[in-house]
Parts: structure tokens; C-alpha cells; sequence
């Protein structure tokens, strides 16, 4: 028989605490379309936003040099930042219409051969999708699968910036292409 030790009297199951029901309730703004918690998050987001989007008196204002100037720093600042890559069969198509030619991949020689890039390979494609865990019965772990050269445009914005003695500045901006080529012969 079991003796219970405990003197108040009361069983010694714990039973967890009543909690009402939770509904995740969700508050988003009109305007950027930012998720909170709370009405209280909403509200305070709602007062930053009326904050800085009221003119203040003690601020001067800037010279509109110095905005395109800072303007011309923040897009140097993203383009930086960014690389835009371009994975997909119409990749070709878009590259063509941005540049405005649609032998920009192209270089024609002598005795009809030709060097393209190469933006898409469906049967690299294919591979990397089937790519298989399982090799002769045996798990192979993820970072010892064999990883595939998929054919891929990579474009970056790069700048480059010197100064000398004299405090001559100068500022130069280039885009930096990354592709793989292939040779064929017509003939």
C-alpha cells in the first residue's frame, strides 16, 4: 500500500495551470506591410513613422549638390552590395533585350566557328536534380555530394576610387560580368 508523505493533505499530481486559449492575433501596417505582435508594437511603429516623416525646425536645409552627391554615394553603396545572378532558360532572352543585342554572347571566327556563353544547361540541370543521397547502398552525407558546375551570369557593380597629393579625386565605376564559355564549329 502506498503511504502518501505529504502532511496538507493534497494529492501530489501536478496539474498544469488553466491558460486561456491563445489566438495569435496579428497587426500589420497599412503602409510597409510590417507584421507585429501587438497594438501596442503597431502603435509605437505608427510614432517613429509620423516622427521622422515630420519636417523639424532645427534641421538646415541641404543644398541640392550635396543631396545628389549623397545619392550618388547610397546607390555606389547598394550596387556594392548586390550581385544580381541569373540562373534560368530565359536568362539569355533578358540579358539580350538589356543590352539591347541579341548576339551580345556571341564571337564569330574564321572557318565557321564560334565561342557563346552559356547561361543554361538542361542536362546539368537534370543532374543536379537527381542527384542521388543513396550511392551502392551507402548514405553519403550532403557535404561529400558531388557538387555541380550549373552554368550561371553573375553581374556585379564594382567602383574605384584614388586620390592623389593634390587632392584630385577621382572615381571610376565598371561592371563585372562572370559566365562559362563553350566552343563550337559549324562546320
Amino acid at each position: 500500500m502506498c503511504s502518501n508523505n505529504n502532511k496538507t493533505g493534497v494529492s501530489a499530481v501536478l496539474t498544469p495551470p488553466l491558460s486561456p486559449p491563445s489566438v495569435l492575433q496579428q497587426y500589420e501596417c497599412a503602409i510597409c506591410k510590417a507584421i507585429y505582435k501587438s497594438k501596442a508594437g503597431l502603435t509605437c511603429h505608427k510614432n517613429i513613422v509620423k516622427k521622422y516623416n515630420e519636417r523639424r525646425e532645427d534641421l538646415y536645409t541641404l543644398p541640392s549638390e550635396a543631396i545628389t552627391e549623397f545619392k550618388v554615394h547610397l546607390v555606389h553603396v547598394i550596387q556594392n552590395k548586390l550581385k544580381g545572378i541569373f540562373l534560368r532558360s530565359d536568362v539569355y532572352i533578358k540579358i539580350s533585350n538589356l543590352f539591347g543585342n541579341s548576339n551580345w554572347g556571341r564571337k564569330f571566327f574564321k572557318n565557321d566557328q564560334q565561342t557563346f556563353v552559356v547561361l543554361f544547361d538542361a542536362q546539368a540541370e537534370i543532374e543536379a536534380n537527381q542527384e542521388d543521397v543513396y550511392q551502392n547502398g551507402k548514405y553519403i552525407p550532403k557535404n561529400r555530394l558531388k557538387k555541380f558546375n550549373l552554368p550561371k551570369l553573375t553581374i556585379e557593380w564594382k567602383c574605384k576610387k584614388s586620390e592623389d597629393a593634390k587632392n584630385n579625386k577621382t572615381l571610376a565605376g565598371y561592371i563585372y560580368l562572370n559566365f562559362r564559355t563553350q566552343q563550337i564549329s559549324l562546320s
